[in-house]
């Protein structure tokens, strides 16, 4: 089963072959559902999205090197996972920490966004945390650091966004370029948050991104 998400450029989300990921008003996590009432419940996921009235913040996300310590995923070229070393529990549960404290929307920024079975293994590993997928963004400029910055920011300026944050391993906002970058690369920096690609995402990071989240 496939739903699409707005913003995401008509790419599915997708959910498990045995139960749904349905986002709680309560909490702003998802529950597991099964899919005996599939049409139902896409029906009160609409009102649901439809009547929440808080400000929307939101979380851009990595993986690699912040749900877990940076390692080669993909075998071969079946583009193919393999999660080995992938969503450490210390990671994932402050991640979780993030969105309880935070009430932030997941928004993928990482590589995982541009492969089928990526998006699967990690909407499933999320989702096991109480997690949802809420969106990605555009794939459109490639993959380089730049690009990414660049589709983070299209995304946010597109939309009425009280707060928001990115966390990355990378170094998507490099201290020798502050002195010459222009507005939205600055205020990109202003939102930046760097994990340590060896540790992932870990207490200091997690309340670095409350922080901004609650800007």
């Amino acid at each position: 089963m496939t739903q699409q998400w707005p913003g995401s450029l008509g790419l599915p989300v997708l959910t498990g072959p045995a139960f749904l990921l349905q986002v709680s008003p309560s909490t702003g996590l998802c529950e597991a559902r099964t899919q005996g009432n599939d049409e139902a419940h896409c029906a009160e996921d609409k009102t649901e999205t439809s009547d929440r009235t808080h400000p929307r913040r939101l979380l851009f996300l990595d993986v690699d090197g912040v749900l877990h310590p940076l390692k080669v995923r993909l075998m071969g070229e079946q583009n193919q996972v393999d999660a080995k070393y992938c969503f450490k529990t210390s990671c994932m549960e402050e991640l979780r920490r993030v969105v309880l404290e935070s009430q932030a929307e997941l928004v993928i920024s990482s590589s995982w966004r541009q492969f089928e079975s990526t998006r699967q293994v990690l909407m499933e590993h999320l989702g096991q945390y109480g997690l949802l997928v809420g969106d990605w963004t555009t794939v459109a400029g490639g993959e380089s650091n730049e690009a990414r910055v660049d589709q983070i920011l299209s995304y946010v300026t597109a939309l009425d966004v009280a707060s928001w944050a990115v966390v990355d391993d990378e170094d998507l906002a490099p201290k020798d370029a502050a002195s010459s970058e222009g507005m939205m690369k600055a205020l990109f920096r202003q939102h930046f948050v760097r994990t340590e690609a060896s540790k992932g995402l870990d207490r200091v990071a997690g309340d670095l991104l409350i922080e901004l989240l609650a800007e």
